[in-house]
């Protein structure tokens, strides 16, 4: 029983560092995804009072 502690702190030990980057992976792309939807919607707006005068 000792054994199968030992390995299953082991083997959630070496999947931890993976489920990081991942995480960091989906922070940045919600964030970039926002600032892209923010400079679509400014660009849009600077284009349609652009034409409107």
């Amino acid at each position: 029983m000792n054994k199968l502690s030992v390995l299953a702190v082991l083997t959630t030990l070496l999947f931890l560092p993976g489920c990081e980057i991942i995480a960091g992976i989906f922070k940045a792309g919600f964030w970039t995804a926002i600032i892209l939807v923010v400079l679509i919607v400014g660009v849009a707006m600077y284009a349609y009072k652009k034409f409107r005068k």
